[in-house]
C-alpha cells in the first residue's frame, strides 16, 4: 500500500493496513502508537464518528518536534497541553477541568 506523506516525513516506508468494520454503536481502541484514519467515503452521506484521545495530564509537547496536528495547540514558550484543548477528565485528587460540567450540561435533559 502507498505510504502517506505524513508517514514518509516520519521515516516510515511500509505500513500494515488493518480494516476495522465498525457498525453503528461499535467502538475501537488502540494503544496510542497506531496511526488511524478513514479511507475515501464513497457513500452519499457524511461519516459520523466520535473520537476520544486519553493522555496523561503530565504529558508535554515536544520542545522542537510538534508536527502538523498538534502545532496548532502550542502556546508560545509553553510545552503544556492546555486544558482548553485537552481537558483533564480525572486526577487522583478528584480534579477535572472546570469546562467539563458546563459543556456536558448542554446535552443532559
Amino acid at each position: 500500500m502507498a505510504v502517506s506523506v505524513q508517514a514518509q516525513v516520519a521515516g516510515v516506508s511500509t505500513v500494515e493496513c488493518v480494516p476495522v468494520d465498525a457498525k453503528a454503536g461499535n467502538g475501537a481502541f488502540d494503544d496510542g502508537w497506531t496511526w488511524h484514519g478513514s479511507n475515501i467515503n464513497s457513500r452519499k452521506v457524511p461519516p459520523r464518528s466520535i473520537a476520544a484521545d486519553c493522555r496523561s495530564s503530565e504529558m508535554r509537547l515536544h520542545p522542537t518536534c510538534v508536527g502538523y496536528v498538534y502545532s496548532r495547540y502550542r502556546h508560545f514558550g509553553d510545552d503544556t497541553m492546555g486544558e482548553s484543548f485537552f481537558a483533564v477528565t480525572w486526577l487522583a485528587d478528584s480534579y477535572r477541568s472546570p469546562a467539563i460540567d458546563p459543556f456536558s450540561a448542554r446535552y443532559i435533559n
